[in-house]
């Protein structure tokens, strides 16, 4: 949010973070991950979503805790997105693979799924945000971006 007027040493407005929402591989909600980075607990484990052979890399900081299946990247980004803005986390989520839609050839509604920007939209249509709802794809640096057009979007009004 705008702070009444103050400006930084560059004449902006100084924006202020005033709540976050986390989903990371130590878990979901700052309190949750707080304390487990706190006790010295790794989000760091081996891979188990899929198969290791050939691949020199075998850990990783997955978020493993959100279905019971294995899920399509479009449905992962948007119910990290969900848990992480959402009050209450407690709503089940379980569709379908998109590898078990594809093969009997139903559900044309997928292909807008998996158009880039559509996890954006969604999230800004349940969460009625204003603006222009914007998908990152900047690797581990997706949160610090995600801050960073934020904090510009408040400053501009």
């Amino acid at each position: 949010m705008a702070n009444n007027g103050f400006k930084d040493s560059a004449g902006r407005p100084i924006v202020v973070v005033t709540g976050m929402g986390i989903v990371s591989s130590l878990g979901q909600g700052k309190e949750d991950n707080w304390k487990k980075l706190a006790s010295g607990v790794s989000g760091i484990h081996r891979i188990n979503r899929f198969p290791l052979d050939h691949l020199k890399t075998t850990i990783a900081g997955t978020v493993d805790f959100l279905f019971d299946k294995p899920v399509s990247a479009p449905e992962l980004s948007e119910r990290l997105g969900t848990l992480a803005a959402e009050a209450d986390p407690t709503k089940p989520y379980t569709p379908e693979t998109a590898l078990e839609m594809s093969a009997h050839g139903k559900h044309p509604e997928w292909h807008e799924l998996f158009l880039y920007g559509t996890v954006a939209d969604h999230l800004a249509d349940r969460f009625g945000t204003k603006g222009l709802p914007i998908s990152l794809s900047t690797a581990c640096a997706s949160g610090g971006t995600a801050i960073q057009l934020g904090l510009e979007a408040i400053r501009r009004g």
